[in-house]
Order: structure tokens, then sequence, then C-alpha cells
């Protein structure tokens, strides 16, 4: 009998249940692990995906799957620790429907309940009527890498611009982009994404220097994977790209810019050499809490 919190989320279970669980699947191991890579990898393309369309990838990448190993694969994903993601019911998040069985959960990210039920609502009216992405097999696997960004000829020319004009960034101008991709992924606005720059010591000598970096931006934007495309990039869909002419009146930079977490980084930094939080250590992929402005992974996480 499964078990759930009082969220309805289903609770970790002790390895010794898992090993069991394990112990009495039929599926060989390294068909397991094939199902888990493509959980994982479906999170970070997709960030919410129902259960019965992951069964459809599983089935075209993996064959010989029949849904009741699946099933029973999901039910371990489920309750194994270390996952930034849970398998979870859709009556949680839509209490008018009634109970569903196995195959009407859903995958969906851990952004996507950690901080407010909002953005579940948002992204599952953004993907609505949109088709799923569905690369091969070779391509679909490097997605099961939390940290994957996909290099893109977008991507390569901005990182271009901030190598040759840019004098004084506080990380490698590659990690800049990749946290540009990361961010347009989630659909954060331009506004943002241009403060998390200044933050990380992008500057500019005048407005058209402003425009030619925008310009750039807003073509990385149009070629990037969102999760509100459901994998798809804004190109593949057909959809208007933005042009900077149209984003200049909307945006704004401050060469002046100064973060406003600064000085409780300088603070954490000067209180412990390696900070960490009440919950664990940061995420390895996220601004390192010393407020160096460097990924953890690449500051006090190394």
């Amino acid at each position: 009998m499964e078990q759930f919190d009082e969220f309805g989320f289903p609770t970790e279970y002790p390895p010794e249940i898992l090993s069991s669980m394990h112990s009495q699947l039929r599926i060989p191991a390294e068909k397991f692990r094939q199902l888990h890579i493509c959980f994982d990898a479906a999170n970070n393309l997709y960030a919410r995906i129902p259960l019965d369309k992951l069964y459809d990838l599983c089935s075209r990448y993996l064959s010989s799957i029949s849904q009741e190993d699946f099933l029973d694969v999901a039910e371990i994903i489920a309750h194994e620790r270390g996952n930034h993601y849970a398998v979870i019911r859709r009556e949680i998040f839509h209490e008018e429907l009634p109970p569903g069985g196995p195959m009407d959960r859903e995958l969906i990210a851990e952004h996507l309940y950690s901080v407010g039920d909002e953005y579940y609502y948002a992204l599952e009216k953004q993907q609505e009527g949109k088709p799923w992405y569905t690369p091969d097999w070779s391509e679909f696997v490097k997605y099961a890498d939390q940290f994957f960004i996909e290099s893109t000829p977008q991507q390569y020319l901005l990182t271009r611009y901030l190598q040759n004009t840019q004098r004084k960034l506080r990380c490698p101008p590659i990690e800049i982009t990749e946290e540009f991709s990361s961010q347009l992924r989630m659909d954060e606005d331009i506004q943002h994404i241009i403060d998390e720059g200044q933050r990380l010591g992008v500057r500019f000598q005048d407005q058209q220097d402003f425009r030619d970096f925008l310009d750039l931006l807003l073509k990385l934007s149009h070629h990037t994977r969102r999760y509100s495309h459901r994998g798809h990039t804004s190109a593949e869909l057909g959809l208007p790209a933005l042009s900077a002419e149209k984003v200049l009146k909307d945006v704004s930079y401050d060469n002046n810019y100064i973060d406003p977490l600064a000085k409780i980084g300088h603070m954490l930094r000067a209180k412990c050499h390696n900070p960490t939080t009440t919950s664990g250590k940061p995420s390895r992929n996220t601004p390192c809490p010393c407020g160096s402005g460097r990924k953890y992974k690449n500051c006090c996480g190394r």
C-alpha cells in the first residue's frame, strides 16, 4: 500500500523497502536504469508530463515495456530519495476531478510545487494543446543530467559577444549564457535576465552596446527549449520572434547596478567559508550563497 504525506505527495521509503520492491520487478536491472533515465530526462525537458504520455515515450525508446512494468518502476521512483521531481495524483492540483487510476498521475518538476502552486497552474495552461518534442534517444538521454543545457549557434554568438566586450565578468562567459538559457527555459522575463547579467558583471558602454546585447539575447530566447512549449523552441513552433526595437522600450540597464543580495552574501561568507543551509547544500547550478556571483559548483561547492 503506497504511503503519502499530508499534501498527497509520495513519502520517501527506506532503503530496505525499496530493495524489496526492486527484487519483485519482472524486468532486468538495465531496463530499470533506462526507464529511470526516461523519468529524469522528461523532468528536465518538460517539467510536467502525464504518466500515460511518459509511457508512450518510454515505449518508443525502449522495446517490450508493459504498462504493468512501467507502473511498478514509477512507484519505486515516486518513493525514492533525491529526485528533483514528484510523481503525483492529478487530484492534488485538481480537487474537482474524481480519483484517477495509476496511469492518471503525472510527473512534475520540483520548482512547480516547492515555491507556489501558481507555477504549476501557469505551466499547465501554457503547455495546453502544444505538441511534445520527442528527440531521438541519444539526444533525449542528455536531459537526464539536470545541468544539461543544449548548445546552440545563438548561445555561441552571445558567449562570443561577452568574451569580446566584457572585462569584469564575475564568472566565465559560457556560464553566464548557460544561466540565461536556464532562465529562458523557465520563461523568465527579459528584464529579469538583464538584471541577472548585470549581477554577474555585464556592463554596457552605451545604448548601442546594450541593443547589440539585447538582439543576441532575444535570438537565444527564440531558440531555447522551453517547458511551456513541451520541449520545443519558439522557432520550432513557428511563433514570431521578438525584435530588439520592440523590446527596448520595456527594458533598461544600469551600469551602477548593485546586487540586492550582495550584502547578505558577504555576511554569509564572513560567517563560514563553505556555506550550507538548514535543508542541505545549495543546488550545484545556483548562484553561490557566498555572494561571489559564480555558480555554487564552481565556487564554495568545489
